[in-house]
């Protein structure tokens, strides 16, 4: 028998854990012949998270984008499961909507705009939360 959250015993006999948990076992032996019944100490079992795979901003291409563009739409490749992935910008002069990055500010003549993006990629089932690298975008 097991307790804990998202916890379960196989027909095999495989424990397995659907989030990050602590699972208490205990076995149990039927009365048979000769013999009583008889039931184990508890044993625990820690589950943690694991790590997703490298998540990446994946605009590699458009990392200069010229004056009077209407922004970009940001894209990622990478991380696992299905956690939501999200933005932030830093960086004098950019908006984030959802994951459309654009100017914010009027250029002076010879200016950019540079902004630092990172995504994040939520934790889900198994997975633990993960970052991108930042990624920098010129507006030119």
């Amino acid at each position: 028998a097991t307790t804990g959250t998202s916890c379960t015993i196989t027909a095999t006999n495989q424990l397995n854990a659907t989030a990050a948990t602590t699972c208490v076992v205990t076995a149990t032996k039927a009365a048979s012949t000769g013999y009583l019944a008889a039931t184990s100490a508890t044993k625990s079992f820690v589950f943690s998270l694991a790590t997703q795979v490298a998540l990446l901003i994946s605009n590699s291409n458009a990392t200069t984008i010229a004056k009077g563009n209407t922004g970009i739409t940001l894209t990622t490749t990478g991380g696992t499961g299905t956690g939501a992935v999200s933005y932030a910008v830093t960086g004098t002069g950019c908006t984030l909507v959802g994951s459309k990055l654009t100017v914010s500010i009027s250029y002076l003549p010879g200016s950019n705009v540079s902004c630092s993006v990172v995504a994040t990629k939520a934790a889900s089932g198994i997975y633990s939360l993960i970052n991108s690298a930042a990624k920098i975008f010129t507006f030119k």
